[in-house]
């Protein structure tokens, strides 16, 4: 974008604020449109029941790339935007993670077949780490001198509690991939 002028600025600005509206309400739309036309016992839990939030779980990453190359005005409200969106995806699949969760404790593990689908817990996770860790990486250039009283050092925290956070939820997708590996052979668990 550096070499294009502000026409190529301006398009990616307003497209990436396109892409945040349609996540949130693409993702916001489809999980009451599956709850009030489908019917899922406990037994038939899977974890792509998260594939609605996905829309909302890349626009973190999105926003930590696109924040590095806009100037400082543009880049705090993609990154608060970005953070925002990324955490209700999140929190989405975390939710998501408990009913499954609960269906491994009270039901037991999924069919054979249905096994890989454990996999998907670990995209959310993972874009979640790289979301806000690319943002936490520019935080230090759009905030202003008196952004929360003190910029440079808000921008320090927040590095700081990001990397801290981040290795927290690596461990979420460290654990979600084991498990799934792990189940996912059944002579591992016989022999």
């Amino acid at each position: 974008m550096d070499n294009t002028g502000p026409w190529l600025t301006n398009v990616v600005h307003i497209l990436f604020w396109v892409d945040s509206a349609l996540a949130f309400i693409s993702s916001a739309g489809i999980y009451p449109l599956l709850w009030s036309t489908q019917t899922f016992t406990m037994v038939q839990m899977t974890l792509t029941r998260i594939f609605p939030a996905y829309p909302m779980l890349i626009i973190g990453p999105h926003a930590g790339l696109l924040s590095a190359k806009f100037e400082p005005s543009r880049a705090l409200p993609i990154i608060v935007g970005g953070t925002a969106i990324q955490g209700v995806g999140f929190l989405v699949s975390l939710m998501v993670y408990s009913a499954f969760i609960y269906r491994l404790m009270s039901q037991n593990l999924p069919k054979e077949n249905i096994r890989p689908g454990m996999f998907v817990s670990v995209g959310p996770s993972a874009f979640t780490v790289a979301g806000i860790v690319n943002i936490a990486a520019q935080a230090s250039r759009p905030f202003p001198d008196n952004f929360m009283n003190d910029g440079a050092l808000a921008a320090n925290v927040m590095k700081t509690i990001v990397n801290f956070a981040s290795l927290w939820v690596w461990g979420t997708v460290f654990f979600s991939s084991s498990l799934a590996l792990r189940t996912y052979r059944p002579e591992v668990l016989v022999g």
